[in-house]
């Protein structure tokens, strides 16, 4: 078959199809159809709207093979190709001279080859490229300046040579890359000041990058995927508004990225990307809004590098991803950054920060490999929250450098490199310092033992040294520090050079050699922490340091408070510091409990140290006071060179064993023979009559003593009871108890007014579990009151020793008014929003006690129209309550009623007011009816005269009744064309009629269907059952023949 008659017949099947496809309505004759046109040959300038087809392969001399100057065109290759020497394909814009946009252009079924560029679009719109392919194009595959609305479909870039650009794209507007496999030796697509970029399941074969995009906007890639791009998959500069979404990118090899490069950018989403083998998958520099959610960033053949860097940007979310780089996310000079919920299962440095603030890190899993550093490394950076993140087996779970309002919540942090046994403190679980541990010099002058004045002196030089770190307002609460493996070299929680509050609160900490350390620390707190297992060698030899479960080195300010500790070598270490205090602490088999070096102004009081081997170690302690601690060990304490007050004044005030007086500390011994276990206490204030000679230079003076048997009263009961209320006459009982386990010596029982002195009365004594009655008559103006009867009152000035002194108060609140009655009023009557006649209707009320007594038993009533309907009796109602009250009526008829609710209606309640216990409101009772309408009236769009036309009619019935058996009538233009019966309509149903009518001549009809036209059915509503459409009937086509000389024959011998 020869191209001339194949290109024939492709020209006839195309019409036909156009003919197809545009159906022509109204008159009989049929319009002339768009013609179709060949292209023969290259150098073609298209100047008219139409459809055009190769009639095959074209060959081109280097020149434009095909210039489009004309809008509606379709290039139609038919699978043919254009073959050129170097020049351009197809260019899609106006020649020189022309103006106005070009639109609605398509070019498909092509194949361009040899060319410098494939498809050129200028001032063009509305541009198709579908299933078109490209082989050895050197420059663009499709370039684009100034048009908008281009979509590229089905396209390839076959094997071979690749060009510089697949899609070039300058100055364009809503740009589509659908289902396209390419490559290209530069970038597959390259964008500048577009708006409207979408690239969508595609495959990017080998190019040195994907797609770079230049100050655009409105950017999508989604869907694409590759595993050849050599460079960075993405270049995204200058630009706005992108998303990616969905894509796979990754190589069979391991070479430099990085995988994505955003900068200069704003409002970006990357979201379930997976990117692998490249050094540095997404890095993002100075831009600001990006998410990156849900994606994944294998290991691939490179392990070393980065997931995700940071720089000079803000507005960052990083949640959800999967890592498995070494260093998984690294921020730098970046603020608002979100990261939450990823997971680093294998990484050396999970997180890592610099000079940023405004950081939340929450929720996200961090594991290290072999060697790990750090799960979370922060240097320099403020406003910081570290919450809930899991953190397994890094030298350093979190390191902190310089860091300022900062949050370390609620982390579990697990800890299993060794150190050998020794000190390492650059190995924990959590460690926040202010500058290099211990680095510089120090004070000038002698190395004389330290005294007071030469430890102040010497922290004072250190503070003052160390007072510009940033370093400040920085909380670690609620964290779980654990060792898998017991490490004696580490540190759980460890502080260095912190000149400002850190606060240090509700840690657990196990398992390692030392617990908290704090070295150089000014002002902090370490509260209500629970250690255990931390033990560690103390023979390490450094002056200023002796490892514990609680450890201060050279550190001012500091409180340590509420702690508990279990199996520990130490248990609190303090050395070369001042201004401690440490109270409420619980050490529990520790070897020793106390461990003072050289320092002085420290205060202990109200601990707890029991099990041990020696409770107080201390050398060089200067000023020193320790009171109300208990220490049961078998060595109370091993003192050189202090200075120690081991008690303060006898005062009233309950001790740690529950004693009447504070004084010294309780000494104990594990085999019960220690000196407060045995001391006498004739006085029964629990203070030993002698005092306690630690060592010759060290004694308590006032030791405590096992606490004696001591009365305790109590107030149980308080009441005021109004026993004539004519004159506002009350009787005051007041009951006082001796639940102590001693007879109680004479003592006053006081009532106050509103805290005033009312009445004072004596009791002479009061014997262990007896009680007294006492009664006072009182006679207060009206008002409100609030009464305290105080047995013993004035503590610690108070006259009876007691167990417990916190017990001997009780307090009532009265209220002294008129007469007390009750007032019942009606609040609320609800009823339905329709009701039927004959239909059981409930009434729901309220009913309130707005009195200052309770209401006795009463009715409650309904009437309508002045009938009475129901009644209701109420137990009783208590001033201030409300109750609701249910009552069922069936009205009988139709119409307006009257419904009164009374309150009390047989007076059984004297009130305060008799005259608000009615409430009425007016209701409408309905009878229920059917509702017949028609929804729905549906004919077929342009009917042809002659054909027989289905009308749909649907009739719905909106009452609340089921309708009986009625009609429905279809009319044309007034007369009737038929009419259907049906047996009823049950509420809420519908029903489709269909009506048959044959139009007869062509024009425009008004149909409209009617149901129950004859109004045999009793209604709601009379005026809504008709519906009217109107349908343009076209005139039939009429067909002719149409004849052609095909062929004319001749014989040969002619």
């Amino acid at each position: 078959m020869g191209k001339g008659l194949m290109a024939f017949i492709v020209t006839l099947l195309l019409v036909g199809s156009l003919f197809l496809v545009f159906p022509w309505r109204g008159e009989a004759t049929v319009s002339a159809v768009p013609v179709v046109k060949t292209i023969d040959a290259c150098g073609v300038i298209i100047n008219e709207s139409g459809y055009y087809v190769l009639s095959g392969d074209l060959n081109s001399g280097g020149t434009l093979c095909i210039w489009v100057n004309a809008s509606n065109v379709v290039i139609d290759g038919n699978g043919s190709t254009i073959n050129e020497e170097g020049g351009e394909a197809i260019g899609i814009a106006r020649i020189p001279g022309g103006s106005g946009i070009l639109n609605n252009v398509t070019v498909k079924n092509l194949k361009i080859a040899n060319a410098s560029a494939g498809i050129i679009l200028m001032n063009a719109a509305n541009v198709r490229v579908d299933n078109t392919s490209f082989w050895n194009v050197s420059d663009y595959s499709i370039y684009s300046l100034n048009s908008s609305e281009v979509y590229i479909n089905n396209t390839v870039q076959e094997p071979g040579p690749n060009p510089n650009y697949f899609l070039f794209v300058n100055n364009g507007k809503s740009i589509t890359l659908e289902n396209t496999r390419t490559g290209a030796y530069n970038a597959i697509v390259n964008v500048t000041k577009t708006d409207g970029l979408r690239i969508v399941n595609t495959y990017a074969g080998y190019s040195l990058r994907m797609l770079v995009a230049t100050n655009s906007s409105n950017i999508e890639v989604t869907g694409v995927t590759s595993n050849e791009i050599s460079i960075t998959v993405m270049e995204i500069y200058n630009s706005s508004n992108v998303t990616l979404r969905n894509d796979v990118f990754t190589r069979d090899y391991a070479a430099n990225g990085p995988g994505i490069s955003i900068t200069n950018t704003e409002d970006v989403l990357i979201d379930n990307v997976t990117i692998e083998n490249y050094d540095l998958l997404i890095r993002i520099s100075n831009s600001s809004n990006v998410t990156v959610n849900n994606s994944t960033f294998p290991k691939g053949e490179q392990f070393a590098g980065i997931g995700v860097q940071v720089a000079n940007s803000t507005g960052i979310a990083i949640n959800s991803n999967s890592y498995q780089k070494d260093q998984p996310i690294r921020i730098f000079n970046s603020s608002n950054i979100e990261i939450t919920g990823n997971i680093m299962p294998k990484t050396r440095i999970g997180i890592y920060i610099e000079l940023s603030q405004n950081i939340s890190i929450m929720n996200n899993f961090i594991a290290d490999i072999p060697g790990g550093e750090t799960g979370i490394n922060i240097t320099d950076s403020s406003f910081i929250a570290i919450e809930n993140n899991n953190i397994l087996n890094f030298s350093a779970g979190i390191f902190a450098i310089n860091i300022t309002d900062t949050s370390i919540a609620d982390n579990t942090i697990a800890f299993s490199n060794a150190t050998a046994g020794n000190i390492d403190f650059s190995t924990g679980g959590i460690l926040i310092e202010g500058l290099s541990l211990l680095g510089g010099g120090g004070p000038s002058g002698n190395n004389n033992t330290p005294n007071t004045t030469t430890v102040q002196g010497l922290l004072g030089w250190i503070f003052s040294s160390i007072s510009a770190l940033q370093i400040q307002n920085v909380n670690v609460t609620g964290n779980v520090v654990y060792g898998e493996n017991y490490d004696p070299g580490a540190t759980g929680i460890l502080l260095v050079a912190t000149p400002r509050t850190v606060l240090v609160a509700n840690n657990t900490v196990r398992n390692f050699g030392m617990g908290i350390v704090g070295l150089l620390t000014n002002g902090t707190k370490v509260v209500d922490n629970t250690l255990s297992n931390i033990k560690s060698n103390i023979s390490w030899s450094n002056e200023f340091f002796v490892p514990g479960a609680i450890a201060l080195g050279v550190s001012a300010n500091v409180s340590v408070e509420g702690n508990t500790i279990r199996n520990a070598t130490v248990s609190l270490s303090n050395v070369v510091s001042a201004e401690v205090n440490v109270s409420k602490n619980r050490a529990i088999n520790t070897t020793y409990g106390i461990f003072l070096v050289y320092s002085n102004i420290t205060n202990f009081s109200s601990n707890y140290i029991t099990e041990g081997n020696t409770a107080f170690t201390a050398a060089m302690a200067f000023t020193t006071t320790v009171y109300n601690n208990f220490f049961n060990a078998s060595i109370a304490a091993n003192i050189t060179n202090s200075s120690i007050s081991w008690n303060v004044s006898k005062t009233r005030g309950f001790n740690l064993v529950d004693g009447p007086y504070l004084g010294g500390n309780f000494w104990a011994n594990p085999n019960g023979t220690g000196f407060s276990e045995t001391c006498n206490d004739t006085n029964e204030d629990g203070i030993c009559d002698t005092p306690y000679h630690i060592d010759a230079n060290n004694t308590d003076y006032l030791p405590l003593a096992v606490p004696p048997n001591l009365p305790d009263l109590t107030v149980s009961n308080l009441s005021a009871v109004l026993v004539d209320p004519a004159q506002n006459l009350y009787n005051v009982t007041i009951t006082v108890e001796n639940v102590g386990t001693k007879d109680a010596g004479p003592f006053n029982v006081t009532l106050l007014e509103n805290r005033s002195e009312l009445w004072n009365t004596t009791v002479t004594g009061l014997a262990t579990g007896e009680s007294i009655l006492l009664n006072f008559t009182w006679m207060p103006a009206q008002g409100v009151y609030t009464l305290t009867a105080i047995a013993d009152p004035g503590y610690p000035n108070d006259s009876v020793i007691e167990s417990n002194e916190s017990n001997n108060e009780r307090y009532v609140t009265v209220t002294v008014g008129p007469e007390l009655r009750a007032d019942l009023i009606v609040t609320n009557i609800s009823t339905p929003g329709t009701i039927y006649a004959g239909a059981t209707v409930q009434i729901n009320v309220s009913v309130v006690n707005n009195g200052t007594n309770s209401a006795g038993s009463f009715n409650v009533t309904l009437t309508a129209n002045g009938t009475l309907i129901d009644t209701v009796l109420v137990s009783g109602l208590g001033a201030g309550s409300d109750i609701g009250v249910t009552f069922s009526w069936i009205p009988s008829t139709p119409g307006t009623y009257n419904l009164t609710v009374i309150a009390d209606s047989s007076d059984s309640v004297l009130e305060l007011n008799e005259s608000n216990n009615a409430l009425s409101t007016e209701v409408r009772v309905i009878e229920r009816l059917p509702d017949l309408l028609i929804t729905g009236m549906v004919a077929p769009a342009l009917p042809q005269n002659g054909s027989p036309v289905t009308v749909n009619v649907t009739v719905f019935n909106n009452g609340t009744l089921n309708s009986p058996s009625f009609n429905v009538s279809l009319y044309v233009n007034s007369s009737p064309v038929g009419t259907q019966s049906v047996a009823g309509l049950n509420v809420g149903e519908y029903m489709t009629f269909h009506f048959n009518w044959t139009p007869l001549l062509p024009g425009l009809y008004n149909l409209t269907a009617v149901a129950d036209p004859e109004s045999s059915v009793k209604e709601y509503v009379e005026t809504n059952n008709e519906r009217s459409i109107w349908v343009q009937v076209v005139k039939a086509p009429i067909y002719k023949p149409d004849l052609t000389v095909t062929h004319v024959y001749l014989p040969p011998e002619l």
